[in-house]
């Protein structure tokens, strides 16, 4: 089983990861939550308000170029991020699969790790470029409420992880998503090129199909906790894991039946008050 640290009761429930000299060091976005709201809000206004209107009356941008030199870095960075977290957790790591508590502050594989999940952030805030792209190019169809909510809520839970012990249980949920970037971005850098490659890239469908068995498989990961005693793990940790996998599931299980087909009279009855309008291109986590 993994460790965490004795001391702290396993009921404490939430707590700040680091102590706030180190948070003050220059660790932007997880010493307070208002740069992380400030940062998602501009976002939200910049792709849902300002955007639109700025492009109205202007022709779409050729940006193709700085569209595959993005998916390559997700694809180089999503790769790069992951072997580091797997080693340093599941993969010759001591991190258990089946229960992990926080581990302890002051440890310095757990700051080591934590530095680690931090720098992280900041590709997923590089990330929040993906629904610009979009506006520029006029596809505002792409721009839509999952879409634009997913990127908040991914880093928003990034910042959450940071804050109060991304050093456990849900570190799987991080390097699970990771893993998934790596193929996704690696299918948009290639299908960029158009026909070049398309007789290559006659797999698309199943891209959902592996969101849908991430958000599965973590969400399951996440209950262990719930039902089985996990000393040193909060249940905030897991009903804030649950509840986004559960979100992104019946949103992308919806996408995929109206994209793709397949039980519609099933998943047509999920109640829906997002007004998502997906298409095949929307990218998930």
């Amino acid at each position: 089983m993994g460790t965490y640290a004795t001391s702290r009761s396993p009921d404490q429930g939430v707590r700040i990861a680091y102590d706030k000299e180190i948070l003050r060091n220059g660790w932007l976005l997880v010493d307070t939550w208002v740069p992380a709201l400030i940062l998602c809000s501009a976002y939200v206004s910049t792709v849902k308000v300002f955007l639109p209107r700025y492009m109205k009356d202007r022709p779409p941008l050729d940006i193709m170029s700085f569209i595959r030199a993005f998916n390559l870095f997700q694809v180089l960075a999503n790769f790069w991020f992951a072997i580091q977290v797997g080693r340093r957790t599941y993969f010759g790591g001591s991190f258990s699969w089946l229960c992990q508590g926080v581990m302890g502050r002051d440890d310095p594989v757990t700051l080591d790790l934590l530095r680690l999940l931090y720098v992280y952030i900041w590709v997923r805030v590089v990330d929040l470029l993906d629904t610009v792209f979009f506006g520029l190019r006029h596809k505002w169809t792409h721009v839509s409420t999952l879409n634009v909510s997913h990127h908040c809520i991914v880093l928003l839970f990034g910042v959450y992880g940071v804050r109060h012990g991304a050093d456990s249980h849900m570190t799987l949920v991080v390097l699970v998503n990771q893993c998934v970037h790596v193929i996704m971005f690696t299918y948009y850098f290639f299908a960029s090129f158009g026909d070049r490659f398309r007789k290559y890239l006659t797999w698309k469908r199943y891209l959902t199909g592996i969101q849908l068995a991430q958000f599965f498989v973590l969400g399951v990961h996440s209950v262990l906790p719930l039902v089985f005693p996990c000393p040193g793990l909060p249940a905030m940790h897991s009903i804030v894991a649950i509840s986004s996998m559960t979100f992104f599931f019946i949103m992308f299980a919806r996408f995929y039946v109206q994209t793709y087909g397949g039980v519609k009279q099933e998943l047509s009855k999920i109640p829906v008050s997002f007004g998502c309008k997906l298409l095949v291109e929307n990218k998930s986590l």
